[in-house]
């Protein structure tokens, strides 16, 4: 896009934050205190209900475990159906997740896993660990499958999507996540060559570097400055786990406050949304690139609303996992519109000992 020699008031997120470019393989990564933005908490340690949770994972660790080593156990044990769908993804991200670990691109699937219910929406331990077994498969199976060379698995969500008398078809999504080691300026992580295409891996204005694209570039800047809620003391670790459903917006739903009144495809919105409505034409050179100082106007409004906004208006969220920004194209001619889609994942997070011996961990791995 041109300026025109318009003067904008770029919404920045100011962040004071040190991260550690580890990445723990060996480890697992498995507090919920009000959302402020930025916690000056830097000693924080376990909590009364980190502890709690703690024991909970421990208890289900062993329980899979006796499963594993005694393959004609059958417990009669049952939980009601979101309990045990609750566990079930807690340990999955407890036990496979990565920690200690910035990523940039991500890339994210999603599955259907039928599971047997009873009477009063219980579900018994005996497929409770099928429906883990399961789980892991797919992961398994998509780690493999994804496209970055150095990755690790971010996020793992189990769902109801739909339910019977019989049983409950649980959705499992997952995220997995480009490793890396990159570091970008909060204010303004795009310099002046970062000028480029909106979406379809059309590279930069000037057509070169095919392959990436806006999306792709603001994407992998908001996940590698991921800011962790707190900072936990010596011998502890931070871990997140997902809640259910992603946060998903289009664009048109947060408009830029500091912007002229009137939609005219110029920072309207803090994260892209660009129509061909009316009057309006959506041109090559004007609004399907995005100079360097729209790269940085767009990564702080998704900074603004993952950060300040979105757990302002719902603090159930919890805190910003990840995000996950996909081009979209739709209609054609005045009524064509180009955006980026977002997959925001929240969840809740937990201060746990670290290195938890009483706690064998299993990342996936190449290796």
């Amino acid at each position: 896009m041109k300026y025109h020699k318009r003067i904008y008031s770029i919404l920045f997120v100011v962040v004071i934050a040190t991260f550690s470019n580890c990445c723990n393989k060996e480890n697992k990564l498995i507090k919920q205190e009000s959302s402020n933005y930025l916690s000056t908490k830097s000693t924080a340690v376990m909590t009364l209900r980190d502890s709690l949770f703690l024991d909970k994972m421990r208890l289900y660790d062993s329980v899979i475990q006796y499963y594993r080593n005694n393959p004609n156990y059958s417990s009669t044990k049952t939980f009601g159906l979101d309990d045990g769908l609750q566990e079930t993804k807690a340990y999955l991200n407890v036990k496979h997740v990565y920690y200690d670990c910035k990523y940039g691109n991500v890339q994210s699937y999603d599955t259907s896993i039928n599971l047997p219910i009873s009477s009063g929406n219980t579900v018994t331990m005996n497929d409770l660990y099928s429906l883990y077994n399961s789980s892991k498969s797919k992961l398994t199976n998509w780690f493999n499958e994804t496209r970055f060379e150095d990755k690790g698995l971010v996020a793992v969500s189990l769902s109801k999507d739909s339910l019977s008398t019989t049983n409950v078809v649980v959705k499992l999504h997952a995220v997995f996540g480009n490793i890396t080691t990159k570091t970008f300026d909060y204010g303004s992580p795009f310099g002046e060559d970062d000028n480029w295409r909106w979406g379809g891996d059309q590279g930069h204005c000037n057509l070169s570097n095919a392959g990436e694209d806006a999306s792709d570039k603001i994407e992998e800047a908001i996940n590698a400055n991921h800011i962790d809620v707190v900072s936990p003391a010596p011998g502890y670790k931070l871990v997140y786990v997902p809640n259910d459903n992603d946060v998903v917006l289009i664009g048109y739903e947060y408009e830029n406050p500091n912007d002229d009144p009137g939609k005219d495809n110029y920072l309207d919105y803090l994260i892209y949304y660009c129509t061909a409505e009316g009057s309006l034409e959506i041109r090559y050179d004007i609004e399907e690139c995005l100079e360097y100082t729209e790269m940085n106007f767009y990564y702080n409004g998704e900074n603004t609303l993952v950060y300040e906004v979105l757990i302002s208006e719902n603090q159930e969220l919890g805190w910003f996992i990840v995000g996950e920004l996909t081009p979209i194209e739709s209609g054609s001619g005045n009524s064509r519109k180009i955006y980026h889609k977002n997959k925001l994942t929240f969840g809740q997070y937990y201060i746990l000992l670290d290195p938890d011996i009483e706690f064998n961990t299993d990342p996936f791995s190449t290796e």
